[in-house]
């Protein structure tokens, strides 16, 4: 299937096929992507998430300004500001649909090292944070923000409930310990 697709976006770049509404970059974006499925359903993690966070190491920690300027430069646009002017705005208007392939590769990558434990717990939510700030209205980000916030509430009450009951039975090895000495 990632194949498919791949080959699919391929061949839309080829032939220059929707490049009124996709930039070349967009169309690259969306070949890397699929790649990168193919390399982790081969069992290539590592070089998977490498072709996916290449673009986005730099983006953990920036203002939604700083992440619109690096997605500007990711799809191709030109950002012109005047410096001379110190009036001039440095906001930047992205197109409909602009942020969603970094936004894709971000939720795709974070989601694999879920799935791999291959990150911890602070990292993976900054990571679901940066989806959250690229794409803030994307239901996609927010539902797999959720599912990861649940298991880690699920995995902590199990921790919780086998620490009760292994407190217990340790506490009468304790009493044998103290009394033996």
């Amino acid at each position: 299937n990632a194949l498919a697709h791949a080959d699919d976006a391929f061949i839309r770049l080829q032939s220059g096929e929707n490049m009124a509404t996709h930039s070349f970059a967009s169309l690259q974006n969306e070949v890397q992507m699929q790649l990168a499925k193919m390399k982790y359903a081969n069992g290539e993690t590592n070089s998977a998430l490498r072709m996916l966070d290449e673009d986005i190491s730099d983006l953990f920690g920036k203002d939604v300004e700083h992440l619109k300027h690096k997605i500007a430069r990711l799809v191709g646009i030109d950002i012109v500001i005047d410096v001379t002017d110190p009036t001039a705005s440095t906001a930047v208007e992205l197109p409909a649909g602009a942020a969603e392939g970094l936004g894709r590769k971000v939720l795709q990558a974070t989601k694999w090292m879920v799935e791999g434990g291959l990150k911890g717990g602070a990292e993976i939510m900054e990571r679901y944070r940066l989806v959250q700030r690229i794409l803030p209205k994307w239901e996609r980000a927010h539902f797999y923000f959720a599912k990861y916030l649940d298991s880690l509430l699920e995995s902590r009450i199990m921790a919780l409930v086998a620490g009760a009951g292994g407190q217990h039975q340790n506490r009468g090895v304790e009493d044998e310990v103290i009394r033996a000495t």
